[in-house]
């Protein structure tokens, strides 16, 4: 007797590689794992993550400067 089919074929549409799926279990199985792509670590993903930081940083101090003209208000301009 044979074991009834817990899964199929397809393809992985972030990579386009293929991929068993498992019904049953219900997990994406590689069909060759040793394709398997290094992946970054923590400490890259935190770099990445600072390198936006700045980069957004200096975008708002950027537009901030364009609205302003370059001047930094005080509590004495909103009086007068």
């Amino acid at each position: 007797m044979s074991k009834p089919r817990t899964g199929f074929l397809a393809t992985c549409p972030c990579c386009g590689e293929k991929v068993k799926v498992d019904a049953r279990l219900r997990r994406l199985d590689p069909m060759d794992p040793s394709k398997k792509k290094p992946s970054k670590l923590l400490d890259d993903a935190s770099d990445v993550l600072e390198t936006e930081e700045q980069a957004r940083q200096q975008t708002f101090d950027r537009a901030l400067d364009e609205e302003t003209g370059g001047k930094k208000s005080s509590l004495d301009d909103f009086l007068d």
